[in-house]
């Protein structure tokens, strides 16, 4: 049998009928085919993918114009979460969080593009889960939990030793990663350095045995990356933007910083939007409440950032309550698992400085659609190139059939259409008229599949036949579609 369907399909008509009957065998003596070993060429005209989250939010972003094949198929998926993390904006629910990723999944050789959104634990249940941490001297731990506040443990500190600090980073192609507290109580000492506290990221882990930071009395500009340091009630607010420059200035003083627990006390936060890495300020005044935008710098996006608070003053002069921070959710997380969102377990959040965002029910299934060209679509393997799902915290898009490029690493089948085999696929647990397995090649041609086995394997004919036509075809091992060139060749004996 000889064909030139790219998709691997035989059928060779017979001037005159051929008697078969039941019982008679039939084997596959060889087979000769080349699969195409794709390379994908994205320009302009292929270039644009989508990915909608919920119904009218989406991202929209360009590809790399370039030649993909397997020897870079990682540059392009690099480039597609990169550029999905980089589009997204900043806004309540389910952006919150959210971190993109496209991959090809090692176990099943298919090519996955989706997202999962990061919990929004409290500091201090990170702490409890291993995911962050108090600082600790002299083995006394210099921060705790007082009814949903964090506040020191310790008469009074000029210093840095007063801390919490992630172990998990945020994620380090962005996304929707952001990280807040609320100043809760705060008693006016009348000096600078014992009053206040600081929020930031660092870029050094804390716990890096060369440059981490965990047991610090004093943190370098260096260790506090970006950061925000908030002091007296009449002190300007300061901040460093750059990791060597120190603080400065912001021009902002803060606006409610009262020695109560009020919900209109200033709300600090970092957060990524569209690439770009901001400090804001929450605030209402005269019952109206607006936003202050401290520092908004272009995110290094590759570089992992760990959040950090530090308190100073003595134990009662400050604390602050809703520090919550998302992380990197495609990190192992120590047990118990990152498996489900906690958007719900923040009361404190309900009645917070209005223009703040809530990541409140960003948990809940929405519509995701995922939208590419169809010679990405083929090349990665899906079956359409506009795809529907319904999604919640974590969903995915997995390709239908294996990724074209490393088809030179898969295994094929012979299938029968038009004569009933006595064969079973055990993959599916049904009958399937599979004639033969063909295994991978790994020597010669790439590409290339020269089959011919050594012993022939027959197969009992179930049912009588005249036959006309005798049509095959050729598949995957997964039992998904081939894709072939020039001109292929099976051998088949009956006995």
């Amino acid at each position: 049998m000889v064909s030139e369907d790219p998709h691997g399909h035989f059928e060779s008509i017979f001037d005159t009928d051929i008697k078969v009957k039941a019982g008679e065998q039939i084997a596959l003596q060889s087979a000769s085919f080349s699969e195409q070993i794709n390379t994908l060429s994205i320009d302009a005209s292929s270039n644009d993918l989508s990915f909608q989250f919920k119904s009218g939010t989406s991202v929209d972003i360009k590809l790399t114009e370039a030649d993909y094949d397997n020897t870079n198929k990682d540059d392009l998926f690099n480039d597609i979460t990169n550029k999905l993390n980089a589009g997204l904006v900043f806004a309540a629910g389910k952006a919150m969080g959210l971190n993109f990723l496209a991959v090809k999944d090692n176990a099943t050789d298919k090519v996955n593009i989706g997202y999962i959104r990061s919990d929004f634990l409290d500091v201090q249940s990170r702490v409890a889960r291993s995911q962050g941490a108090y600082g600790v001297q002299g083995g006394t731990v210099l921060m705790e939990s007082l009814s949903r506040k964090l506040q020191s443990t310790i008469a009074s500190t000029t210093d840095d030793r007063v801390k919490y600090y992630a172990e998990i980073p945020w994620a380090a192609n962005g996304g929707g990663m952001m990280w807040r507290v609320q100043v809760c109580n705060f008693v006016d000492t009348g000096s600078i350095t014992t009053n206040g506290f600081e929020i930031g990221l660092s870029d050094i882990s804390p716990d890096d045995p060369t440059n981490g930071w965990a047991s610090k009395t004093s943190m370098s500009n260096a260790d506090k990356t970006y950061a925000v340091k908030y002091r007296g009630a009449g002190d300007q607010i300061q901040f460093t933007s750059t990791p060597t420059s120190g603080y400065q200035d912001s021009g902002f003083t803060p606006n409610k910083y009262d020695n109560t627990a009020s919900d209109d006390n200033d709300i600090v936060e970092f957060h990524l939007s569209e690439n770009k890495l901001k400090a804001v300020r929450y605030k209402v005044v005269g019952g109206t409440s607006s936003t202050d935008e401290i520092f908004n710098i272009d995110y290094p996006q590759g570089t992992a950032l760990y959040p950090f608070l530090i308190l100073h003053g003595s134990v009662n002069n400050i604390k602050v309550r809703g520090a919550v921070h998302s992380i990197d959710p495609f990190m192992p997380l120590p047990s118990p698992n990152n498996d489900n969102t906690k958007d719900d377990f923040h009361i404190d959040h309900a009645d917070m400085v209005g223009t703040a965002p809530s990541f409140n029910g960003g948990a809940g299934n929405t519509d995701n659609l995922l939208s590419m060209s169809v010679s990405l679509a083929e090349f990665f393997g899906y079956e359409a190139n506009n795809i529907f799902g319904q999604g919640g915290a974590n969903f995915f898009f997995e390709a239908e059939r294996i990724f074209l490029p490393t088809l030179s690493n898969v295994s094929f089948m012979i299938e029968l259409s038009s004569l009933q085999i006595e064969s079973y696929n055990s993959a599916t647990g049904q009958r399937q008229n599979i004639i033969a397995a063909v295994p991978q090649q790994v020597q010669g041609i790439q590409g290339l599949v020269e089959y011919e086995p050594n012993n022939l394997y027959f197969i009992n004919i179930l049912e009588s036949t005249l036959l006309r036509t005798l049509k095959a075809r050729i598949l995957r091992i997964d039992g998904s579609r081939v894709l072939l060139s020039g001109l292929s060749v099976l051998t088949l004996l009956i006995k």
